[in-house]
């Protein structure tokens, strides 16, 4: 809320979508929470929103990257973006990318990606020259490698996240619910046949 300067009234959305990247992801709302205060401002400063950062936070965990490389790698490519070294800038005016935060803002933080996999052919040392660190080129090939397929449908799915909140809460609810009523049905089985066991037995001590 704070670093994109929202009211309290859209925290309800921001839930869907952090249970929506949870869905898309390989991530949970708890590592979610630990590690979203690192790369949210940076973010929200360079235009990019939190439905765009959370559709590229699941399809790179959804990869099998850890969690906190996801989240290191994904703000080391944002800061590389916004304040290219100058071998980045020399590389990207020869290859004709927009490597920069006015690209960011206006493409967006996919339009750039798009460009920079189609300009660089993939290659993977180009692109550690953009990006400056192997960590953030590791968390940038997930997403470039199908043309950006998986992260344009999770994007999609941040846009449709309404009531995913709600739905996990009823699951949870559901699901233990359906494990207490197991638990009580087999210990009521356990007690009904120790009782024709051990009744007639009982019974004759008595």
């Amino acid at each position: 809320l704070n670093a994109y300067g929202l009211s309290a009234d859209n925290a309800a959305k921001l839930i869907d979508g952090f249970i929506q990247t949870q869905n898309d992801g390989k991530i949970v709302v708890d590592q979610y929470a630990q590690q979203i205060g690192n790369i949210a401002p940076i973010a929200a400063a360079a235009g990019i929103s939190i439905s765009e950062l959370n559709a590229a936070i699941a399809t790179v965990t959804a990869t099998g990257v850890p969690v906190e490389s996801t989240f290191a790698g994904l703000r080391q490519a944002i800061s590389s973006i916004l304040k290219p070294s100058s071998e980045a800038q020399k590389l990207a005016q020869q290859l004709g990318i927009d490597f920069n935060e006015t690209a960011l803002r206006s493409k967006g933080f996919a339009g750039v990606l798009e460009q920079v996999a189609d300009k660089t052919k993939g290659s993977t040392t180009a692109m550690t020259t953009l990006f400056g660190s192997v960590e953030a080129v590791s968390a940038i090939l997930p997403i470039t490698n199908d043309e950006l397929v998986k992260f344009n449908s999770n994007l999609d799915n941040q846009t449709m996240k309404s009531g995913q909140a709600a739905d996990a809460a009823e699951k949870l609810g559901s699901t233990v619910s359906r494990q207490f009523t197991m638990l009580l049905n087999g210990i009521g089985n356990v007690a009904r046949q120790l009782d024709q066991v051990l009744g007639p037995a009982l019974q004759g001590i008595l």
